[in-house]
């Protein structure tokens, strides 16, 4: 070891490439921590911004899940008025069918609405009275 060490070319080789190798090894982790910590922060942004956008989807489903409960519910009752193929039996309930049917034109997600009283139901029934509205 103190032949390696004897010269001077050599201690000045030596002290050169651990120079060297130390003031890499600090550049790298340097960077490797910076890099670490701005992943992190873009990563907790991406999750945070994911989960508004779960939330907005859920809020988005239960609104239409609701929506359409309301309408089969109601079902029945626009089935029975249109069988009896009588005007003004038809006339009070198709407009409140037609109101929840719009109701869905304006919700946040942008859907269509699956069945509009007026251009669907009354009109396959040929309910002239509905048909007015």
């Amino acid at each position: 070891m103190t032949r390696a060490l004897g010269s001077l070319t050599n201690r000045i080789f030596l002290a050169s490439t651990l120079l060297a190798t130390v003031s890499i090894g600090a550049a790298v982790y340097f960077v490797s921590t910076r890099l670490r910590t701005e992943a992190e922060a873009d990563l907790e942004r991406d999750l945070i911004e994911a989960g508004n956008l779960v939330e907005q989807q859920r809020a988005s489903l239960l609104g239409s899940f609701m929506l359409t409960a309301r309408l089969i519910a109601d079902l029945p009752t626009l089935k029975a008025a249109l069988d009896t193929r009588d005007a003004p039996t038809v006339e009070p309930i198709c407009p409140a069918c037609a109101a929840r049917s719009a109701a869905r034109q304006r919700s946040p997600t942008g859907l269509t609405p699956v069945a509009s009283c007026r251009r669907s139901a009354c009109r396959s029934r040929l309910a002239p009275s509905c048909l007015a509205h």
